[in-house]
């Protein structure tokens, strides 16, 4: 089974929290990225997705300007995505959701880099897989743009999604400025009842038991 795009929204404020408009989630074996971006260091920062509350990504952060929130088993039907944190500041969440995703280690590989435009993050990953990365740039503007597929746009934290095909490399465009970027591979669920492919008998594959 293959990692599958699902839906995705997102929203900027200055304030001490952003929500996003209602979007349907839907599928099975369900998880949502969300890509938290900010202009500044902040405290007691809480992201959710569907009722769930994220976990930071290991790796997938640039401290105190973007960083990836996983969320397991996100509710279905109409739902937000949503952050808040203490201090009054400009910040945006933007989430993806996908389905047929592993529910117990959903996210492996997060990585970060940060450079001047255009900027370049490689995300190693498996086939069935899919990367995801968050972009912000340090002019607070929403209008950058991946070479990859750009899911949550006009905010200040863009997301792209990228093919679970091998590495994968996003590159992050905005001419004359900086880029902060995170991302991760989000990982296909195993399929089940397949034994070690030993070959062919008669015409038909023989597995291991």
């Amino acid at each position: 089974m293959a990692v599958a795009f699902d839906n995705n929204a997102g929203a900027s404020v200055f304030g001490t929290s952003v929500t996003t408009a209602s979007f349907t989630i839907s599928g099975s074996n369900r998880v949502a990225v969300t890509a938290f971006g900010r202009f500044t260091a902040l405290t007691n920062i809480a992201v959710t997705c569907g009722g769930v509350t994220g976990t930071l990504i290991t790796g997938a952060e640039v401290a105190d300007l973007i960083g990836l929130y996983r969320h397991i088993a996100p509710a279905t039907g109409s739902q937000t995505a949503s952050a808040s944190w203490t201090e009054t500041a400009s910040a945006s969440v933007g989430a993806t959701t996908m389905t047929g995703v592993d529910q117990t280690t959903p996210a492996n590989n997060g990585t970060s880099a940060s450079g001047a435009s255009p900027q370049s993050l490689s995300v190693t990953s498996t086939s069935g897989d899919l990367t995801v990365t968050g972009c912000i740039v340090n002019s607070g503007e929403t209008n950058h743009s991946s070479d990859q597929t750009n899911k949550n746009t006009g905010i200040y934290g863009n997301t792209d999604i990228g093919p679970g095909t091998g590495t994968t490399t996003h590159i992050w465009t905005r001419v004359g400025d900086t880029m902060r970027i995170a991302g991760a591979n989000i990982v296909a669920v195993a399929v089940a009842g397949w034994g070690p492919l030993l070959g062919l008998r008669n015409n038909r594959l023989v597995v291991a038991a």
